[in-house]
C-alpha cells in the first residue's frame, strides 16, 4: 500500500497520467466527431511508437559515439609530452 501511495502522490507520473488522460480523451473527440475508422487511430499509434523507439536509439546511438569521441580527446589532451633533453631546455647541473 505504501507502493502505491508514493506513486500516486508522485508529482511526475501524476502530470503523466493526466497528460495520458487529455490525450485519449482528445484522441477519442477527434475518432467521434470526424468518424475516423479506429485502425486508423491504432495504426497511427503503433507508428508513433515506433518512431519515438527510433528516436531514442538514434540519440543513444549518438551519444554513444560522442562519448567515444570525448574519451579519445581527453586521454590525448592530458598526455604529458615525452621528455627530451635535446631541446636544451633542462636545468643546468
Amino acid at each position: 500500500m505504501g507502493f502505491l501511495k508514493r506513486i500516486l502522490t508522485d508529482s511526475l507520473f501524476r502530470r503523466f497520467l493526466i497528460a495520458s488522460a487529455f490525450a485519449g480523451a482528445f484522441v477519442w473527440v477527434a475518432v467521434d466527431s470526424f468518424n475516423v475508422r479506429i485502425e486508423v487511430v491504432v495504426e497511427f499509434f503503433v507508428m508513433s511508437i515506433l518512431m519515438v523507439g527510433a528516436m531514442v536509439a538514434c540519440a543513444f546511438l549518438i551519444a554513444l559515439v560522442l562519448r567515444m569521441i570525448r574519451g579519445r580527446h581527453k586521454a590525448l589532451s592530458f598526455e604529458k609530452p615525452p621528455s627530451d633533453n635535446r631541446r636544451g631546455d633542462s636545468p643546468p647541473d
